[in-house]
């Protein structure tokens, strides 16, 4: 999304879902997450757009939760569909009029029965719901795609100091991605980024702009913020004082 010039949507669930609260560990490793989050949300020019829908889209999206089948959701028990996280957030896209919905979910989202009823009974178009695999080699067939892809992917895995940053650590950190990504239901973009990597005319200049990408990437650099906000329990933003995440 940052490379096509266009901030992240964040819906009104997933939001709820990146900051709900847990009990029992309002200090622990989940309120730094929430509390971790809640500093992104007021950082400036944060990479991403949070979003509030309106009442006829509340409305809609309430109706077409009510339209999903025990055949979307194959492991939720139908009475519990129309308050099932990833059932909100997907009539919340839809009702939002998003072009698409990504997710790693292969499990309790049935994407062919959720694509084909929105379809026919909702005029979306028939890929709406993608897996994280599908979409990126959709959007990274082959060609400049393919070769933006390795980039992408090596600078989200690039150390914060890219100085000295040689080939063979960037080929040892691409390796451990790439295992990662197949046990994350991805191994279609793992042999992908394998692929293009072996078939590079100039290894060397790949790495160099992957570098480049990472130092100059206002997502990589948030994101860094993140992790670090998280780790540390604590959140400061430019020009304020040092709050505790589990205030």
């Amino acid at each position: 999304m940052e490379s096509a010039g266009l901030p992240t949507l964040v819906l009104p669930h997933v939001w709820k879902e990146l900051t709900k609260e847990s009990e029992g560990d309002a200090q622990g490793h989940h309120a730094m997450s929430v509390g971790a989050w809640h500093g992104v949300r007021r950082t400036q020019d944060a990479p991403f757009r949070w979003i509030e829908l309106a009442d006829d889209q509340l409305r809609l999206a309430h109706e077409i939760r009510s339209s999903f089948t025990e055949a979307c959701f194959p492991r939720v028990p139908c009475d519990r569909i129309h308050t099932h996280p990833d059932a909100i957030i997907a009539s919340q896209a839809l009702a939002l009029g998003t072009d698409a919905l990504v997710t790693g979910d292969i499990r309790t989202i049935n994407h062919y029965e959720v694509n084909d009823l929105v379809a026919k009974q909702w005029g979306s178009n028939s890929g709406f719901v993608l897996t994280f695999d599908d979409a990126v080699m959709t959007a990274h067939a082959g060609g400049q795609g393919a070769e933006h892809l390795l980039t992408t992917a090596l600078a989200t895995i690039a150390p914060a100091d890219t100085q000295g940053w040689s080939v063979d650590q960037a080929h040892e950190a691409l390796t451990a991605l790439c295992d990662t990504l197949r046990k994350s239901n991805a191994p279609m973009v793992a042999g992908h980024l394998e692929n293009r990597w072996w078939c590079a005319d100039d290894l060397g200049l790949v790495v160099e702009r992957a570098r480049d990408f990472a130092t100059g990437s206002r997502f990589l650099q948030t994101e860094r913020l993140r992790a670090q906000w998280h780790r540390q329990g604590s959140v400061v933003l430019p020009g304020t004082k040092c709050a505790s995440l589990s205030q």
